[in-house]
């Protein structure tokens, strides 16, 4: 350009970058000077956190105006295009969608700057829930805004990573944000959608009721407490009265009116006909009806209705022509205008009929009713269960459907067809919907199913809809006739008890070691002041000491197989006193025993009549009175009467005193009798024990829709029908008389090897058809008195003192104290499969910190990943409706199905729900070991 001159060249811009979000500074035209063939100019980009792709940003030349004259012409060439492309420098957010319960894997820095040159870009670190972490260094839990864990997340530097739901959630994930090694930050969204897990269903048909026949005549027809309701009515539609005939050849009921015929009648004139409505409350399906009054020209006609009040198809026409495939009516045609033949009306086939109403079909038609004989259709309560089987419970049941039999009728629902029924999840009057609020279990109950006598019910489905989100999933169960046995548990009791050590009992062959005979040889006479304790004498320890306060006569004799103590001395002063010969203990904590047969004269308030118990620890010659009320005392009358614990090795000796303290003729006279020593030692204690009754079919289901179940037990080697009057079965601590109805007595053997244990008898039920169900009885056998204390000492001699209680090969009741309690189970303590043994464990959790130990009992958990296999998980409900026991069902070698089938070892822990409201074995199991409640060999 020459010098002083220039030309001003207009530039237009174009491409993803000509705007100012992506750059600034786009001149519209440039001046080139004098001396210079160019001008330079700068566009800047604007650096934002916007991932986006490659950008152009494109300069044309318009046009070039010279700006000073100074030139002819001027014109563009053709390279009159430059072109920029604007690489982005922000890292791309990723997002990725899983279903729940599947895992999602990628690469954060595929779809990043930077990524493929060299290999060098990095994830540095990453952020989620606001706590950052090194890539590559560890798994992290990842939790929602509750902490609740929702799956767990690993972020490799290379940018790989992968996320695992927890099992059943479904969600979006928190915003994991990652920041690469050259400062480059990004975000990974991760959403997981929902999939509607299978709902657990389950449908039971209870017993049916049963079919009641009623007769309606003359004399019932009004009857207001009958299963149905009459309802005359006028020509005009309008209600009438019911009339009824009676004491004629023609009795019967009809309607009050002058329609036709007789008043009685029901007729038609031309205006039309009267009629007679029977509403049953019960659905019928068997009608018999003779009539009256029905000449051989006239007709009857009759319409019958369902349970849904539609009319079913009977034939006939409303003319009385033949319609066999729609015909709404019946007929009866001609008479004998008297009482007419009962003949039974047609129901037809899978159809239940709630109301028949009868009229006159053609003018001057009438007749009476004489009777109609129905019989109510059988009805069989119907519960229905249809669980969620989510863990976080974000699942609802949205839909039941029941298949039925054609002409099986439902209480309640929708018919959607001949054979489906579409349930409300909503209650309503006796129908009752219970929803869970925590599982969102639903379970329905107050449906009736209604079966026609000619409708054979084989089986039952209900299918059950879970959905969660826009994901369902169908859950179904059938019901057939089957039996269905359910386990049951009962307690009896051994009582022991002490068997006295006799020291004399006053007959006259009493052999004993402090027999009195009324000679010198088993008595001593002393005066009343010789009877102190310090007067007596080691020599005299085997003999009694009898005073003699009148001086000649002995205040003690045996009178009657008693010994008498008499104060006969007709003073106030002076005592008649007796002193027992000697008893030395050899066993810590026996007791003395003595029982006041007889007490006369010795009531007044100057009476008096006690004894005390004396000690020597030097072979009977010092002696002193034993302190404390139960070991001296006074006697008020007739009774037993029993000191306190003996000290091992010491002698003691009882003194007796009777003083009558009026000065008269009067004496006061107490008889004493069997004195015994009670001695805690197991060889002399004696067991009885108290039969216990129950019924092993209280709560099972022996059968329904039409048939029933046979009960059956086991001996021991075959299963043996129960007779009516009741079969006998020997175990192995006690007898089982069980009858054919399922009732029991079970009467323990009145012996200590019973105590604590677990007697366990098994039981079938077989229908006709050959189907079975077996189950148990479990009976706890409950000790008490000394015996027991005894058995539990012994039984805890090898404990470490920590409190435990120790399991057996042979069935035991173990029972929880008030500490903290370790239930354990050894190698070899369960049974088999086909004869599993049960431990029954008492008091568990009711005080301390209670824990059940199968760490010896279970063989390889240690490395199994499902511990399901070795444990199953339940509960039961004891007859009272109320208390939960939890029943454990074990699989030593981890042989158990899905359902809990194979176990050779049950626990039933009483009173306690160790289960909760998890759907998952393995989870509950982690549940209690995490609660420190079960031990076992797996972390």
């Amino acid at each position: 350009m020459p010098a002083g001159k220039s030309v001003n060249v207009a530039l237009m811009w174009s491409g993803d970058a000509a705007n100012n979000s992506d750059t600034t500074g786009r001149p519209p035209s440039v001046t080139i000077n004098g001396g210079s063939h160019q001008a330079s100019f700068t566009v800047k980009t604007v650096d934002d956190a916007v991932a986006e792709s490659s950008e152009q940003l494109v300069a044309k030349i318009g046009s070039v105006v010279d700006t000073n004259g100074s030139f002819d012409s001027l014109s563009k060439g053709t390279q009159d295009t430059a072109t920029s492309t604007i690489i982005d420098n922000d890292a791309v957010p990723d997002t990725k969608t899983t279903p729940e319960d599947t895992a999602v894997s990628a690469n954060v820095l595929v779809n990043d700057p930077g990524y493929g040159t060299n290999g060098s870009l990095a994830v540095a670190n990453f952020s989620v829930n606001g706590v950052s972490y090194i890539a590559g260094a560890s798994v992290v839990s990842v939790t929602d805004l509750a902490g609740k864990v929702i799956g767990s997340l690993s972020i490799s530097a290379n940018g790989n990573y992968s996320f695992s739901p927890s099992k059943d959630w479904s969600g979006t994930v928190p915003t994991v944000t990652y920041t690469t090694n050259t400062g480059l930050s990004s975000t990974l969204n991760i959403n997981v959608t929902p999939v509607a897990d299978t709902p657990l269903v389950t449908v039971n048909v209870g017993a049916g009721s049963t079919p009641v026949t009623t007769s309606i005549t003359a004399t019932s027809v009004n009857t207001s407490t009958a299963g149905h309701t009459v309802t005359a009515y006028n020509v005009n539609g309008s209600k009438g009265t019911v009339s009824t005939v009676s004491g004629t050849d023609h009795d019967g009921f009809g309607v009050s009116g002058a329609a036709s015929g007789d008043s009685t009648e029901i007729g038609r004139n031309s205006t039309g006909s009267e009629s007679l409505a029977i509403q049953f409350n019960i659905p019928v399906t068997a009608i018999t009806v003779q009539f009256a009054w029905l000449a051989s020209g006239e007709w009857a006609r009759y319409q019958m209705y369902d349970e849904a009040k539609k009319p079913v198809v009977l034939g006939y026409n409303a003319d009385g022509s033949v319609n066999t495939a729609s015909g709404l009516y019946g007929f009866v045609k001609g008479g004998s205008d008297k009482v007419d033949t009962q003949f039974k009306l047609s129901v037809p086939a899978g159809s239940t009929i709630s109301q028949i109403v009868f009229d006159a079909p053609r003018v001057d038609d009438d007749y009476l009713i004489n009777k109609v004989t129905y019989t109510t259709a059988t009805t069989y309560p119907v519960t229905i269960t249809a669980t969620p089987q989510d863990l976080d419970y974000s699942e609802t049941i949205t839909k039941v459907t029941v298949e039925v039999p054609k002409g099986v009728t439902l209480s309640a629902g929708t018919q959607i067809d001949a054979t489906h029924w579409s349930l409300p999840l909503a209650s309503n009057s006796s129908y009752s919907v219970s929803i869970d609020p925590v599982t969102k279990a639903v379970t329905i109950t107050g449906l009736n199913m209604t079966v026609p006598e000619n409708v054979q019910v084989n089986e039952i489905k209900v299918v059950a809809v879970a959905t969660d989100g826009s994901s369902t999933a169908d859950g179904s169960a059938s019901f057939t006739s089957k039996p269905h046995a359910v386990d049951d548990t009962n307690s009896a009791t051994l009582t022991s008890k002490n068997v006295d050590s006799p020291l004399a009992n006053f007959s006259n062959n009493d052999s004993y070691a402090w027999k009195f005979d009324n000679s010198s040889s088993t008595r001593l006479n002393k005066s009343d002041s010789n009877l102190s304790s310090t007067n007596w004498q080691a020599g005299e320890n085997a003999k009694w000491l009898v005073s003699a306060v009148n001086g000649w006569t002995l205040d003690g004799r045996t009178n009657g197989g008693g010994l008498v103590l008499t104060d006969n001395n007709g003073q106030a002063n002076g005592d008649a006193k007796a002193v027992t010969p000697t008893y030395t203990s050899t066993v810590a904590g026996t007791t003395l025993q003595f029982k006041v047969t007889g007490f006369s004269n010795a009531n007044s308030s100057s009476d008096s009549v006690d004894w005390t118990l004396y000690k020597s620890t030097d072979g009977g010659v010092t002696w002193s009175a034993v302190p404390g009320q139960a070991n001296s005392g006074v006697i008020t009358g007739t009774g037993t009467y029993t000191t306190t614990a003996l000290e091992a090795n010491a002698t003691y000796r009882i003194l007796l005193t009777v003083h009558e303290g009026n000065s008269d003729s009067t004496d006061a006279a107490v008889t004493f009798d069997d004195f015994a020593a009670i001695v805690p030692n197991p060889d002399t204690i004696v067991w009885s024990s108290t039969a216990v009754t129950g019924s092993v079919t209280s709560n099972d289901t022996l059968g329904t829709l039409g048939e029933t179940s046979t009960l059956s037990v086991f001996n021991g080697s075959t299963w043996v029908n129960a007779a009516s009057g009741g079969t006998t079965i020997t175990g192995a601590y006690g007898t089982l008389l069980i009858k054919a109805d399922g009732s029991y007595t079970y009467t323990p053997t009145a012996s200590a090897a019973g105590a604590g244990k677990v007697e366990h008898f098994d039981y079938k039920l077989t229908q006709a058809d050959g189907d079975t169900d077996t189950a148990s009885l479990d009976i706890s056998i409950d000790a008490t008195g000394p015996g027991a204390t005894t058995l539990a000492a012994s039984r805890m001699a090898s404990d470490t003192g920590s409190h435990e209680v120790h399991s057996t090969s042979s069935g035991d009741s173990l029972l929880g104290t008030a500490e903290d309690d370790l239930f354990i189970w050894h190698q070899g303590d369960a049974g088999t499969v086909s004869r599993p043994v049960t431990d029954v464990v008492k008091n568990f959790g009711a005080s301390g910190k209670d824990a059940l130990d199968l760490g010896d009992l279970l063989q390889g958990e240690e490395t199994s990943s499902d511990l399901s296999k070795f444990l199953h998980l339940e509960t039961r409900t004891e007859a009272d409706g109320k208390t939960i026991d939890t029943v454990i069902k074990v699989s030593t070698a981890g042989a158990l199905d899905a359902n809990g089938n194979g176990f050779n070892q049950k626990i039933l822990v009483e009173g306690v729900d160790l289960v909760g409201t998890s759907h998952d074995q393995n989870a509950m199991i982690k549940q209690l070991i995490d609660q420190g409640k079960l031990k076992i060999d797996h972390s």
